[in-house]
Formats: C-alpha cells, sequence, structure tokens
C-alpha cells in the first residue's frame, strides 16, 4: 500500500503475442545508435494499433547529450512516410526491418518535410 499521495509505478516491456519468440525481439539496448546509423535510408514497415501498415525511411540520427543513465549514449531516429495525407497522433507502433527485426516503438510526428511526413523517436 502507498502512503498518502505517493503513485505506485510498474513498468513492463512490450511483448508481442504471434508468431515471434521473445528471443527474436530486440531488446532496447540491441537498438543502439550505430545500428540506427548503419540503416539511414532503409525502409522500415510500421503498423499502428489500429490501421494499416505502411512503409517510412530512416531519414537520420542523432546522438544526443550522453549522460549516466541506463543508455549512456542517447539517440534519436526521424523516419519519413512518403505519403503526406495521413498523420497519426503520437503512440506506440508495431515496428518491422529485415535487419534489426520487429519491434514496439513510440513515435511522435514532427511535422512534414519536402518527402513526407517527419516523425521522431527518442531511445535514452
Amino acid at each position: 500500500m502507498e502512503p498518502d499521495g505517493a503513485s505506485l509505478l510498474v513498468f513492463a516491456p512490450l511483448i508481442h503475442c504471434g508468431a515471434k519468440l521473445a528471443e527474436d525481439i530486440p531488446m532496447s539496448e540491441d537498438l543502439t545508435a550505430s545500428r540506427f546509423q548503419a540503416l539511414i535510408g532503409s525502409r522500415f514497415i510500421v503498423t499502428p494499433p489500429a490501421g494499416e501498415p505502411f512503409p517510412v525511411e530512416l531519414l537520420e540520427v542523432t546522438l544526443l547529450e550522453a549522460h549516466d543513465g541506463p543508455r549512456p549514449q542517447p539517440f534519436s531516429a526521424v523516419f519519413v512516410d512518403p505519403r503526406k495525407s495521413i498523420v497519426w497522433q503520437q503512440q506506440i507502433f508495431h515496428v518491422e526491418q529485415e535487419t534489426l527485426g520487429t519491434f514496439d516503438l513510440f513515435l511522435v510526428p514532427i511535422g512534414p518535410c519536402p518527402q513526407g511526413l517527419r516523425y521522431e523517436a527518442v531511445f535514452n
């Protein structure tokens, strides 16, 4: 029981129910800036919780200020969706990529660019 005014926070990993086993799903530690940098220009398939899958391209990876947290080198990854007519709200998307496999990722729309609509994921 929590004291008055206190909250109990519970963090649980995202687990997929489906054909892939847990060991086939990359852990957040496996999703590093260098792995993403090697995939700039690559195609990812993104599926919203209530929608059809759509392709995005990894546009850029930016290193953020290092810190003493669980991920000493945080980074952001920006993806572009060439369809300019659909804007998804920030939410957790199911992502598939040939090299990285499948995983869930919190993506935030950050605005248009000449190639389409940009979404950002921050790993910190």
